[in-house]
């Protein structure tokens, strides 16, 4: 078909960055034709050599940008402009709308849509501090939330409990038809590198890595808290900050926590440089906010922890990955948030990498991420929902 691929999460960097671009990229080789509108932060459209990077990544895929004004109702405008230019330069059969607002868009362009709702965003919202449950904005979103469900032709989520919620709260129909594709990544890109290809900084002592946000929806301090401990406790060990977040923050944590500035890296990381610095390292930390929303959830950084030969260190309670991870031989559990959870959980990290079988720990990450976590994999599921969203035209 001909697809109108919308989202707001933006193609210049993030999850959109990340997950959308490798999407497209293995759906046209099935044969579906692609338009692309993303919003995008006005500070990211004007870095000029960030946007040809994803213009040459697009390969041809007619890409509209819109400035991101944060505010959803402040976007609605230009964004149903945009929406109805797109796709009727393109001809568009159906929309692929990858969250709330474009989804909403959709819905008003008498179009076909699947609707990608990733997780339950107002309550994402609210769990985050962002809005307050019972406010206004909230309690518009969660009506909308329902027609959308409603109305789309397919829906898509993160996680078999999204699903089962969808089901529980009657906010799909009985017959919607709905997709769970966990979120995957470039399994080609994400690989483990051996030393010789990584950047020097990570080709030194071990490493912990905590990659990507450690605010909103992550325990941000928690992990400080388990990096500190684990370096206290390996006296050869450095960890490494790979974030857009601000820096100063996050070094002055570690300070406040006793880890010496030679220990610790903490610096913004290209895409497409990941692998290079991730590859190799003992554990990737991964704790998050085990909230009722985050049941919908499956971090980007899994499988690109996880695609590289990573294994995790990780709390219970977020999406699906307690049944993913359970007996894989690729993650430890942090049990509580204090010294003796901590030195347990980084215990039974030595255990499990002195106790790996034949190929080790890395290999398993790595086989774990193939059979679950490759995007090839994700887009044949999202070919599914494609053929399941052409039938109802």
């Amino acid at each position: 078909m001909r697809v109108l691929f919308a989202t707001y999460d933006g193609l210049l960097a993030g999850p959109g960055r990340a997950q959308s671009i490798p999407y497209v990229r293995a759906l046209r080789e099935v044969g579906h034709e692609f338009c692309m509108l993303s919003y995008e932060s006005p500070e990211r459209l004007a870095d000029a050599p960030s946007v040809r990077a994803v213009e040459a990544a697009l390969d041809g895929v007619p890409w509209t940008r819109l400035t991101w004004r944060r505010s959803a109702l402040r976007d609605f405008a230009a964004g149903l402009r945009g929406l109805r230019r797109a796709a009727s330069e393109h001809a568009a059969e159906l929309v692929h709308a990858r969250g709330y607002v474009p989804a909403f868009l959709a819905s008003r362009l008498g179009l076909p849509f699947l609707f990608d709702m990733r997780g339950f965003w107002p309550d994402e919202r609210a769990d985050g501090g962002l809005w307050r449950r019972g406010g206004v904005s909230y309690r518009i979103w969660k009506r909308i939330e329902r027609r959308l469900c409603r109305d789309a032709q397919a829906i898509v989520v993160l996680t078999e409990r999204a699903r089962d919620e969808l089901r529980r709260l009657n906010l799909a129909p009985r017959e919607a038809s709905i997709h769970v594709i966990p979120t995957c990544a470039d399994l080609d890109r994400f690989r483990p590198l051996p030393a010789s290809e990584r950047v020097p900084e990570a080709a030194g002592p071990r490493r912990f890595v905590i990659l990507g946000g450690t605010g909103t929806w992550y325990l941000g301090d928690e992990m400080l808290d388990l990096a500190a401990r684990a370096l206290s406790v390996d006296i050869d060990a450095e960890v490494h900050v790979l974030t857009t977040d601000d820096a100063e923050p996050i070094r002055a944590g570690l300070a406040r926590r006793g880890v010496a500035e030679g220990r610790c890296v903490v610096r913004r990381v290209a895409h497409d440089d990941v692998p290079r610095w991730i590859s190799g390292a003992v554990a990737g930390l991964v704790l998050v906010r085990p909230t009722w929303s985050k049941g919908a959830s499956c971090p980007t950084k899994v499988a690109e922890l996880l695609g590289c030969g990573v294994p995790l260190l990780v709390n219970r309670g977020v999406g699906d990955l307690d049944g993913l991870l359970a007996d894989a031989g690729v993650a430890v559990v942090v049990e509580s948030f204090d010294a003796p959870g901590y030195d347990a959980a980084l215990a039974d990290l030595v255990t499990l990498h002195a106790g790996a079988a034949a190929g080790g720990v890395s290999a398993r990450c790595r086989s774990l991420a193939e059979r679950e976590l490759d995007v090839s994999r994700g887009a044949a599921r999202y070919a599914a929902a494609y053929d399941v969203a052409g039938r109802e035209r």
